[in-house]
């Protein structure tokens, strides 16, 4: 659930400030608790009451319910494990959190490993597992002497000075399986591969919080900042590290939160530490370099499809939920959820190159919109690093509380070039795209502040672009692969691009004067679009009872007019090129489909198509096209399989008509035997 304040809402109190967000720089963590993540986790201490030693702390009064079902969680899931999930849990227990985490660049994980050198040892996992303990001896995420190495750097220096340890050691918070859950030893949770791998030294090994987790989530988030093309896929990578930690039996999921909590702050500091910029430049410009020519000179041609119309139901949308859930694990509020986001200081360094073109108080934004809510239990305590959804963070906005103004160089490549905002944005706010890029919305959006579009190309589907007014001075690009209605109105001098299989009804009365090309699909006007020429393009349709400013139709395009049987109005000339189709249907009282336009009408041996199943009536004129300065050229075919009538059509300086005639053919003729002849009376 996102909480969508204003963003002036989004500033960390000053205690908060001095607490939490204390910067290390250079500075060694291990003896302040204010910044070595024992502070930063306090809101344990609501649910932990931590003991002498480490066998002797006690859940407090309101902690009670929540570390049981803590408990609970694991126990459930270590009575469900399957074999793969054994088997993924021991490898990601047992290899490098590095390089475990490099997995989560998906397509570009082998070039990765191959550009990086980065390897283990950790390769088998058989019945041998379950009696030896193997150690990686693999390089983590590579050579730093790699074709990558600035990159392997990166990921040593945001590691770098960022132990669990100290925490582990304030909370002595046991694993679960040294808990006891209703008088029931929980040894039995670990799974069976990885019991060899259990330390025999309670006292330094505490469960809260997860020292994997957070390895997992600093090395990936200094491969996204590095490779930021696959953010949310490191994202979720890290939490599925993270989440494994369960599976394996060795955490619970209130470690596994609070070493996503000490990673978030880690990694922040280590990122923007003056003395790690020049090493963050070099590590993205060689990441963005290799991977460009591995892709074949864009970095795009690796990234997948998107397709913004269904985008809200795809696989990427269930990763976000399945993330989005990690977070909490289910666990119920108990505080209020409504406080306003809390962005820490400098968060903003973890999307600076997956949003390379906005600045930094628009990434700030951008974190404050995508948090999670307020009430949870340790989260709420972490001055905003528990509440970061990096996942949504790397889709975009999730609202525009105020003008959001985008500038995207398409010759700077990458994210510049183009980009998808994959969030529903609410808010009152506009969207104002200026620059050669190519920005690409997917949500469901509900903005209301209006879109301008002054340069480059701004893509989305029907229900993207908000409820306010669409002012196109470059390119709009509507995707549209399934059926659905466009009402803003559409205003500017640019050009209107109709793709994608679906059926894209335009209803606002629209002055736009830009060229519009429906290049796959179908664009139904059933408003006003008459200042605008529409180019249909082949295997593409226009349709509609609206307005248009002209009709150009390639070979292979339809234009068919109405959305059964209706009248597409022309504010100018149609041309019909040839081997394109005029496609009409009639009904039952006499009409059929038809063009009427204030210009001239070139016919240029295009196909007339007659929609079969319609209510054509013989012996009946239909006048299918006219055009007030003339009519030139004829159609070369009629289509039909109509088998007793016969078309026929005639043309006058202003007009074509269709008339259906009876033909000569009998019933009988379509017959196949003696008895069906027989049925029709004749010989």
């Amino acid at each position: 659930m996102r909480c969508n304040k204003p963003v002036a809402q989004i500033m960390v109190s000053s205690l908060i400030l001095s607490m939490l967000a204390v910067s290390v720089q250079a500075a060694g963590r291990s003896g302040d608790d204010r910044i070595n993540g024992v502070d930063l986790l306090s809101g344990f201490d609501t649910l932990w009451t931590t003991g002498a030693t480490w066998d002797t702390g006690t859940p407090t009064a309101l902690g009670q319910s929540l570390l049981r079902r803590n408990l609970q969680i694991v126990v459930d899931r270590a009575n469900s494990r399957t074999l793969a999930q054994e088997t993924a849990a021991y490898f990601d227990d047992r290899r490098d959190q590095s390089y475990s985490a490099t997995s989560g660049l998906g397509s570009l994980t082998a070039a990765y490993r191959a550009g990086a050198g980065a390897f283990t040892t950790i390769t088998q996992f058989d019945d041998s597992n379950k009696t030896v303990k193997y150690d990686d001896k693999g390089n983590g995420a590579g050579s730093s002497t790699s074709a990558l190495g600035k990159v392997v750097d990166l990921v040593g220096a945001v590691r770098n000075d960022a132990s669990t340890t100290p925490a582990k050691s304030h909370y002595l918070y046991p694993r679960p399986w040294r808990q006891s859950l209703d008088g029931q030893s929980l040894a039995f949770v670990v799974a069976p591969s990885l019991r060899p791998a259990q330390s025999t030294t309670p006292a330094s090994d505490s469960g809260f919080p997860s020292g994997h987790t957070n390895a997992a989530y600093l090395s990936s988030y200094a491969l996204a900042y590095a490779i930021p093309e696959r953010f949310s896929e490191l994202m979720l990578r890290a939490s599925e590290i993270g989440d494994n930690r369960i599976e394996a039996g060795m955490h619970s999921p209130f470690d596994v939160m609070g070493g996503r909590i000490t990673a978030t702050y880690f990694a922040i500091d280590n990122l923007s530490n003056p003395a790690n910029a020049q090493l963050r430049t070099d590590a993205r410009a060689q990441a963005l370099s290799y991977f460009t020519a591995q892709c074949g000179g864009d970095v795009n041609n690796c990234m997948a499809t998107i397709d913004p119309a269904t985008d809200r139901t795809s696989q990427h949308a269930l990763d976000k939920a399945l993330y989005t859930s990690r977070m909490t694990y289910g666990f119920d509020p108990v505080g209020p959820t409504n406080l306003a986001p809390v962005v820490p200081v400098s968060a903003e360094v973890l999307l600076e190159t997956r949003f390379p073109y906005l600045d930094a108080s628009q990434r700030r934004e951008i974190l404050a919109t995508t948090e999670i809510s307020s009430g949870y239990a340790v989260i709420d305590q972490s001055g905003g690093y528990g509440r970061l959804n990096l996942y949504a963070a790397g889709d975009g906005y999730a609202a525009f509380n105020s003008s959001v103004t985008v500038n995207m160089d398409a010759s700077l490549g990458g994210y510049n070039a183009i980009d998808a905002w994959r969030n529903d944005i609410s808010g009152s706010g506009a969207l104002i795209k200026n620059g050669s890029g190519n920005l690409m919305l997917t949500g469901n959006n509900t903005y209301a502040g209006g879109t301008v579009i002054n340069g480059g190309t701004l893509t989305g589907h029907a229900q993207a672009f908000g409820s306010g007014t669409i002012t196109d001075n470059a390119t709009l690009v509507v995707d549209q692969s399934t059926n659905a209605t466009l009402a803003n109105t559409l205003v500017g001098n640019g050009a209107l691009i109709k793709r994608g299989a679906g059926s894209l009804n335009l209803t606002g009365n629209n002055s736009l004067s830009g060229a519009t090309t429906v290049q796959a699909g179908r664009l139904a006007v059933n408003g006003n679009l008459g200042n605008s020429i529409v180019s249909v393009q082949q295997g593409a349709t226009l349709g509609g009872n609206g307005s248009v400013g002209g009709i150009n139709v390639a070979q292979g395009g339809v234009v068919a007019p109405g959305n059964s049987v209706g009248q597409l109005n022309v504010n100018g000339d149609v041309n019909l090129a040839q081997g394109s189709v005029y496609q009409i249907e009639s009904d039952a009282n006499g009409n059929a489909d038809r063009i009427v336009a204030s210009g001239r009408a070139t016919i240029n041996n295009s196909t007339l198509s007659l929609v079969e199943g319609g209510n054509w009536l013989a012996a009946s004129r239909y006048s299918i096209l006219s055009a007030a300065r003339g009519v030139n050229g004829a159609f070369t075919a009629v289509q039909t399989n109509f088998a007793f009538l016969t078309p026929t059509l005639n043309y006058t300086a202003t007009d074509v008509g269709l008339t259906l005639d009876r033909n000569a053919r009998t019933f009988s003729s379509l017959a196949t035997s003696r008895n069906a002849r027989a049925v029709m009376h004749e010989p």
